[in-house]
């Protein structure tokens, strides 16, 4: 079940999300995040056994960080998802790379925690993490190499909205988009 589940977020939900950014649904991190629960909602959690809760208390009491989105299934800790949205209308191609280390460490120590939660005699394989971090950059230096995956506990699940073609065409639509709930404000 494990290599399913991680099938599922690494492909299924990946790829809802990175379209829901490439088709103008996502403009700040809570639109991903609210984005994350649909797909999980409609497509995992209709099966018996499985839930999801939001904001668990922090792993670590040092630190108000939490996972958006942490899935049971049969009060099991399965996985842990951390969503992060670095774009805005006005700062394109920028990669905070500290911040989202802080992130995977933070999803790290939450994953070893939520495991140490498992009930002895628990079948089925460790929890995982995931990392999904929507940006805009022409870097490429932070990607992971994939063949270590199945040594991992965390993964990371990158949205670079420039590779989405064409690329200043749907740029320029987010940021309209983006900026209009604030034309409204100023009115």
């Amino acid at each position: 079940m494990a290599e399913d589940l991680h099938q599922f977020v690494t492909t299924t939900l990946y790829a809802a999300l990175k379209h829901d950014v490439q088709d103008l649904r996502v403009f700040n991190r809570s639109d991903l995040v609210h984005a994350a629960y649909f797909h999980a909602r409609r497509l995992l959690l209709i099966q018996p056994g499985w839930t999801c809760r939001a904001q668990v208390a922090p792993s670590d009491p040092h630190t108000e960080l939490a996972p958006d989105l942490v899935i049971f299934r049969h009060g099991v800790f399965q996985l842990a998802l951390q969503l992060e949205l670095h774009i805005s209308p006005d700062r394109p191609d920028s990669f905070p790379a500290e911040q989202m280390n802080q992130r995977m460490s933070m999803l790290r120590q939450t994953v070893i925690n939520l495991e140490a939660t498992r009930p002895a005699g628990t079948s089925g394989s460790a929890g995982r993490g995931y990392l999904v971090g929507v940006f805009d950059t022409d870097d490429t230096w932070f990607y992971p190499d994939q063949a270590i995956w199945e040594k991992q506990s965390c993964f990371w699940l990158p949205v670079n909205c420039r590779e989405f073609t064409p690329y200043d065409e749907w740029l320029d639509h987010w940021q309209k988009l983006a900026r209009f709930p604030a034309a409204i404000r100023s009115n």
